[in-house]
C-alpha cells in the first residue's frame, strides 16, 4: 500500500486536480475579505459547499480514472488485495483534502475578523472532509466511468436535503458535518452518522472492486 500512496501523491502533484482544488478553496477567504462583517456568513456557506467539489475532484477523480482505464490492472495482478488500490488512494488523498479545507476555513475566519477557529472547529472540519472523501471513494469505485460528475451531483443533492427540516436530512453527510462544525444544531449522535454513511458507500465500492474482471 505504501507504493500506491506514494504513486498517488506524485500523480496528484503533477496533475491539475490539486491546483483546481486550491482555486476553489480560495473562494471563501476572498469572500470573507470582501464582504461586510454582517454578510460574512455567506463565505462560510460556500466553505461547506467545498465538500461538494474538492473531494469529488481530488478523490473520486483519481480512483475513477484508474479503475476505468485499468491502470490498476498491473497492481491487481500482483499478490496484493484489490481493496488496497482504493484504500491506498483514499489514505493518500483524504488528508490532502482535509488540509485544503482546514486552510481555507482558518484563513476565511481570520480575514472575517473572527480570529483563528477553535481546535474543536478545526477537528470538525477535518472530520467532515475525511468523511466526504471516504464517501466519494466508495461511489467512485461503484461508477468509475463518471466518478467525478456523479459524486459532485450526489454531494450537491446531499447538501440540498441537508437543508430540509425533516428526517430526510439525517441521511445527509454535509448536514451532520455542519452540525459538528457548529453551523447547525447541537451535536448528539451526529458523529456516528458521519462515520456510518461514508462507511456504507465505501463497503459497497470495495465489494464491487473485488468482483471486477482483470
Amino acid at each position: 500500500m505504501n507504493a500506491i500512496v506514494r504513486l498517488t501523491l506524485r500523480r496528484l502533484v503533477r496533475g491539475k486536480a490539486l491546483w483546481l482544488a486550491l482555486g476553489f478553496a480560495a473562494l471563501p477567504p476572498v469572500l470573507a475579505a470582501a464582504l461586510p462583517s454582517n454578510a460574512v456568513g455567506y463565505a462560510f456557506e460556500i466553505e461547506m459547499l467545498l465538500y461538494a467539489v474538492i473531494p469529488p475532484l481530488v478523490v473520486a477523480g483519481a480512483i475513477g480514472e484508474d479503475l476505468e482505464e485499468r491502470t490498476a490492472t498491473y497492481l491487481w495482478s500482483r499478490p496484493v488485495a484489490r481493496w488496497t488500490i482504493v484504500v491506498g488512494k483514499l489514505v493518500a488523498l483524504a488528508p490532502v483534502v482535509a488540509a485544503i479545507d482546514l486552510a481555507s476555513w482558518a484563513i476565511a475566519g481570520a480575514l472575517a475578523g473572527h480570529g483563528q477557529p477553535s481546535l474543536d472547529a478545526l477537528v470538525a472540519v477535518a472530520a467532515g472532509a475525511l468523511a466526504v472523501s471516504t464517501l466519494c471513494a466508495g461511489i467512485a469505485a461503484l461508477v468509475p466511468r463518471h466518478a467525478m460528475a456523479v459524486t459532485i451531483v450526489y454531494m450537491l443533492f446531499d447538501d440540498m436535503i441537508g437543508q430540509i427540516p425533516a428526517r430526510l436530512q439525517l441521511f445527509s453527510v454535509t448536514h451532520h458535518a455542519g452540525r459538528i462544525v457548529g453551523i447547525g444544531e447541537p451535536v448528539d449522535a451526529t458523529s456516528i452518522a458521519l462515520v456510518a454513511i461514508p462507511a456504507v458507500w465505501l463497503a459497497l465500492g470495495l465489494r464491487r472492486v473485488r468482483r471486477l474482471e482483470v
